[in-house]
């Protein structure tokens, strides 16, 4: 995929739940990806001697990737900026490629630069037709929806944005990113947080006691989280719930229950 970004990038805001994880070796994408790595590698294995500096573009990029390839796995299956560095290698092949032709005559020197100008103008145009989708955050996360609308992030930061403007909008992402990923407490916390506003407090509680539940079990959403930060902010909103439903009392002591779960919780501290 990464090999792919460098000649036809498609980017989106992130990739969390866009892609089905690979479960055998004898999967056809999976030994698609063995033979183009394994190629690709070995090249820049036989170009030690004679083309240094070519072998080196090719397995610098590798050695850039590698540690953020999942061999220690963490919680970014992949993102396009993590291409930021590797692509120093790429365009150093593509200047030597480009180079070596060159120095063949004239010809062969007017072929390669008109496809570099061709290649140049291509990912050019590709980059101005993209601004649009990065005019301001709701841009971002309605084109990252569209590409990925399996993705639970897509739909929860979207659902999120629509929560002011069109809450049954965001009521349906939300229970979308839900659907997703079960196990996702940020999107449990967003439609308790929705429900409250909308005065449905029976929902919102069993919701939020959904969300607790699940911080205290293995089985978890694997993105990157704060457990501290997430009980504080769900103790916040069942506060919330406890002033609606009339019980003052209850919303004070669990206001100060979750300024001592997380202190950096600002929102607690405020309301």
């Amino acid at each position: 995929w990464y090999l792919k970004q460098l000649v036809y990038p498609t980017p989106i805001a992130q990739y969390f739940g866009a892609f089905d994880i690979s479960t055998s070796l004898i999967e056809v994408r999976v030994i698609l990806a063995i033979v183009v790595v394994g190629a690709v590698l070995t090249a820049g294995l036989i170009l030690l001697k004679k083309e240094s500096l070519m072998s080196f573009a090719i397995l610098s990029y590798f050695a850039i990737l590698a540690p953020v390839s999942q061999i220690i796995p963490h919680h970014e299956l992949l993102a396009d900026h993590y291409l930021y560095l590797p692509m120093v290698s790429f365009s150093l092949l593509i200047g030597l490629v480009v180079s070596r032709v060159s120095e063949r005559g004239k010809n062969p020197r007017l072929i390669a630069y008109g496809l570099l100008g061709v290649f140049v103008l291509a990912l050019a145009w590709t980059r101005v037709s993209r601004n649009r989708d990065w005019k301001d955050e709701f841009s971002v996360w309605e084109a990252n929806y569209r590409s990925v609308p399996n993705s639970p992030r897509a739909s929860y930061n979207l659902g999120g944005l629509y929560a002011a403007r069109d809450p049954e909008k965001a009521e349906t992402l939300l229970k979308e990113s839900l659907a997703s990923d079960p196990t996702f407490e940020p999107a449990y916390l967003a439609l308790a947080k929705l429900y409250i506003a909308r005065k449905r407090i029976p929902e919102a509680e069993a919701l939020i006691n959904q969300g607790l539940d699940l911080i205290e079990t293995k089985t978890r959403s694997f993105v990157l989280r704060n457990p501290w930060l997430l009980k504080s902010q769900f103790t916040t909103t069942l506060a919330a719930a406890k002033w609606e439903e009339g019980n003052h009392q209850a919303t004070e002591q669990l206001l100060l229950d979750a300024v001592k779960l997380y202190p950096g919780n600002i929102s607690a501290h405020e309301s």
